[in-house]
């Protein structure tokens, strides 16, 4: 895939959509989504690591 069709590409799959719930024409979409994304990472600051 060149380039150029990433944007379409991007576009098609709704990635704030399908994985933040968040719509694409949102005129904040960047904070929202970085917000969300945040408090996501956030409930694993507990998280111990197991070997």
């Amino acid at each position: 895939m060149r380039f150029a069709h990433l944007g379409a590409a991007q576009k098609e799959l709704d990635f704030p959509g399908y994985v933040f719930g968040l719509d694409r024409e949102t005129p904040d979409l960047m904070v929202q989504l970085t917000e969300r994304y945040g408090r996501s990472l956030a409930r694993h600051a507990a998280d111990r690591r197991l070997d």
